[in-house]
């Protein structure tokens, strides 16, 4: 079983890790960034796609969970 995946991950632990960090800034440029990440620092990343759809896209969130498993 993968370490991580956006399933359980939480976005807190994205941001302080930096592989992780790196990934998600790789696939979407500035998502570390966004006004209101503070608020969503608890949730998953599919929780957070409830608040914005059009960021959070189920391709993006299979991209990133894609390359969260190669990290073993």
């Amino acid at each position: 079983m993968a370490k991580y995946s956006v399933e359980k991950t939480k976005i807190e632990e994205i941001v302080n890790t930096p592989e992780l960090s790196e990934i998600a800034e790789k696939l979407k440029p500035g998502i570390l960034k966004t006004p209101g990440i503070k608020l969503a620092m608890k949730m998953t990343l599919p929780e957070a796609a409830k608040f914005v759809p059009k960021v959070l896209t189920p391709e993006l969130l299979a991209k990133i969970d894609e390359e969260f498993a190669k990290l073993g």
